[in-house]
Parts: structure tokens; C-alpha cells; sequence
């Protein structure tokens, strides 16, 4: 098999076979294809092991810029600039800065106190649809993480929708990795810029309990700048918008096609924190993480070398079958679903990983009563297709199946 076809957005339908043979016979990579370039790791162990190596930094959007032709790196000056702000993008003690001052507000307490926000956010926008034929994806699971990212933030709601524009053009540039994926993707964050700033002069006037309100006091006592609230205000709705979003879609799409498990779902509600865990391994999560490595050392016989990036496969380590059972197999019972890797280990576990698992958790709660029985319009499921996200649903078009047990079920929830 050709690996290099990994790029190709075409593969993302069966990214399992390729990724399965690269674990298999080439689980240590080295892949270069135009402005790709780098290891790919698909093992578990490798990729946990790696994750955790303090040799190995997060390869930062600048970082990339800087391995394009000059004349390129020239057009994306404005990207490259606003990414030496990020949590990555200025070395290890401003990622521990920025990562020590952002977990201050990131705390489980915190996130559990938005869970009623959310599962209201959500309530509102499922009785928003009138009828039982609708697109999920358009009407809830893709604008939702967007709306709570800017509740979160301390947006007003007449510019929630604005968010998931500046969500769409900034992961554009994880589409092919060329140029014009680039450009756009700096366009959103240039747009997504100018908004913070008018936020953060508001709040400057009318500081709230939110997220950019408390940076505000930070930044009063010299511990982050406009500039780092600004970029990383663009990292965390590109990172936490689309995962959350198509870890919605790509879950609903997997219980579909696993009756039983949406069924005993159904029957056993307390399963729905453990399911969400096994959509996150078995379906969640984006294809690779991407670091540079800063020193030369030996890694299982691999000479890695300094610069040279490592792109770990979260996706591909959720499905070893040497720590997985069954991989390929949904399973919300399966009782090691704690272990996975979508959201990375180490000092890059993600941030808004219990924001994330708060909003799915809220997500399926609601979904199990509003639409107990479903069915999925397969020929009508748009999407565009990445080498990092894979598939990203576009539209998931739904038929809820209503019967005299549904209306009483939703009747009951109603009168709650």
C-alpha cells in the first residue's frame, strides 16, 4: 500500500486500512510528500511514550510557516506572527505560563458549574426543530461547541453565530496543508483578532465572571498580554469547536450503525459518561498530534533528528488492538475506555477536555429522549474531508421514527 495516499482528503473514508497497515509493518514513518514532512507514530505505547517526551515540542502553526518557501512564508506573515502568542508557540516556559494560568479557570468545579448553561443551550436549539425530518449537523451538533466557546468567553448571543465562521476558515488549514488553506485559515484568525479586541475593550468597561474578564485581571498583574489573549482565544475555538462538533456527528453516526448500543444506551442511561469515553476512542479524536522534536536522540531504533516534526496518531493508538479488544468494535460498556488518546497525555493534555466531555455527555442525554428512535439519510450526508479531522460533517440528515412509546417519552420529558 502507498502511505503517502494518507494526505490525500479522498483517504480520509478509509483512513482505518491505512493506518492499520502503517501500525502493522511501518509504525514508525517517515513520510514526505510536498509540504508534509515528518514521522508519522502509530503504536500506542510509541505515541504515549512520545507524548510525554520532553525532547519532543508542540509543533506550533508557526513552526510549519517556517519550513515553507520564503516567498510563501511572506504572505502568511500575519499567521505566523499571531502564532508566537499561542500556548506553543514561544517554548516551554510560556506554555507552562500560559497552561498554569489557564487551568486557574479550566478547573472540573468551574466546567460542572456550566453544565445547566449548556444542557439549556442545547434544549433550546433541539425545540427549535419542528419537524421529524431535520439536519442535525445544521441545526445542533455543529454550532453548539461554537455557542459555548463564545458563552464561554463572554460573548453576547446575537454573535454566537459569528464563531463558527471564524471556526470554519481557520481549520482550513488542515485540509491539505498547502498554501491556500493557509491564507484562508489566516483570514479567519485576522477576523476572529479584530473581534477579541473589541470583546476585550468591552470587558475592559464591563468585566463579567467569563474567561476573557478573568485574563483582563491577569494581564493587570503582568501574567499574559493582549496579544497571548488574543491568539489563544483563536486556539481554543479552533481546537475546541471542530473536535467537539464532529465527535457529536461521527458518535451519533456510529450509534446509529450500532443499533444495540444506541439501544442499551437507551435502556441504561448511567452508561452515557462511559459511551462518550468509547466515541472519543473509537471515533473522536483528530488523526494525528503534531510536535518537533528539539534534540537529536534514538527513539526504538529511529534516529529522530532536530527539527524534523512527529506527527503521533491519536486515532491510530485508540485503535491497537494490543491494549484495545476488538478495536474496530463500538463497545459502551468496554471498561478501559479511560485509557484513550483523544485527548493527548502529558503537558499537552487538552485543555477543554472536561468542557468537551460536559457538552457530549449533555448532547446524548437530551438526544436519547428527543429522537429515541432514528434514522440517518446516508445518501444525503455531506461533508469535506482532511487528512487531520477526516470526514467533518457538513449535514447529517435525520429522521426521527415517532411512535405512541416516543410521544410519551418525550411528553414525560417535557413536563420535567
Amino acid at each position: 500500500m502507498e502511505f503517502t495516499t494518507i494526505l490525500n482528503p479522498e483517504s480520509s473514508l478509509n483512513v482505518n486500512e491505512i493506518l492499520e497497515e502503517i501500525q502493522t509493518t511501518s509504525p514508525r514513518y517517515f513520510l514526505e510528500q510536498g509540504n508534509f514532512k515528518g514521522w508519522i507514530i502509530t503504536r500506542f505505547d510509541d505515541v504515549s511514550a512520545l507524548l510525554k517526551d520532553s525532547r519532543l515540542t508542540t509543533g506550533n502553526v508557526g513552526a510549519f510557516i517556517q519550513s515553507l518557501p520564503e516567498s510563501q512564508q511572506r504572505q502568511l506573515q500575519d499567521l505566523k506572527t499571531l502564532s508566537q502568542y499561542s500556548l506553543g508557540g514561544g517554548g516551554k516556559e510560556q506554555h507552562k505560563r500560559l497552561k498554569d494560568l489557564y487551568r486557574e479557570y479550566f478547573t472540573h468545579k468551574y466546567i460542572e458549574s456550566m453544565r445547566p448553561e449548556i444542557a439549556q443551550i442545547c434544549q433550546d436549539m433541539l425545540a427549535n426543530i419542528e419537524t421529524d425530518d431535520f439536519d442535525i449537523a445544521k441545526e445542533l451538533t455543529n454550532p453548539l461547541p461554537a455557542y459555548v466557546i463564545a458563552t464561554l468567553l463572554g460573548a453576547p448571543q446575537k454573535d454566537w453565530h459569528l464563531f463558527i465562521d471564524f471556526s470554519r476558515k481557520m481549520i482550513g488549514m488542515f485540509v491539505n496543508y498547502t498554501l491556500e488553506s493557509y491564507l484562508e485559515a489566516q483570514q479567519g484568525f485576522m477576523a476572529l483578532a479584530d473581534y477579541s479586541r473589541n470583546l476585550i475593550e468591552i470587558k475592559r468597561q464591563n468585566p463579567d465572571n467569563k474567561l476573557i474578564s478573568f485574563l483582563l485581571k491577569a494581564e493587570a498583574r503582568g501574567e499574559i498580554s493582549v496579544d497571548e489573549i488574543i491568539t489563544n482565544t483563536a486556539v481554543f475555538l479552533m481546537a475546541g469547536h471542530e473536535t467537539t462538533s464532529q465527535l457529536l456527528n461521527k458518535g451519533i453516526h456510529a450509534l446509529h450503525n450500532n443499533p444495540g448500543q444506541w439501544k442499551k444506551l437507551y435502556e441504561d442511561q448511567s452508561l452515557i459518561e462511559n459511551t462518550v469515553r468509547e466515541l472519543l476512542r473509537h471515533s473522536g479524536g483528530a488523526l494525528w498530534s503534531r510536535r518537533i522534536i528539539t534534540e537529536d536522540f534514538t527513539f526504538n531504533d529511529v534516529e529522530f533528528k532536530q527539527g524534523q516534526m512527529v506527527f503521533l496518531s491519536l486515532y491510530a493508538s485508540n485503535r491497537d488492538a494490543n491494549h484495545f479488544e476488538n478495536p474496530h468494535e463500538l463497545d459502551i460498556e468496554r471498561e478501559n475506555t479511560q485509557r484513550h488518546m483523544a485527548f493527548a497525555l502529558g503537558a499537552h493534555y487538552c485543555l477543554g477536555a472536561q468542557l468537551a466531555l460536559v457538552e457530549a455527555e449533555e448532547v446524548f442525554k437530551q438526544l436519547l429522549h428527543f429522537m429515541p428512535q432514528f434514522e440517518i439519510d446516508e445518501k444525503n450526508i455531506d461533508y469535506f474531508l482532511s487528512p487531520l479531522l477526516r470526514a467533518t460533517y457538513l449535514s447529517l440528515p435525520i429522521q426521527r421514527v415517532m411512535n405512541k412509546n416516543t410521544d410519551m417519552i418525550n411528553s414525560a420529558v417535557l413536563e420535567e
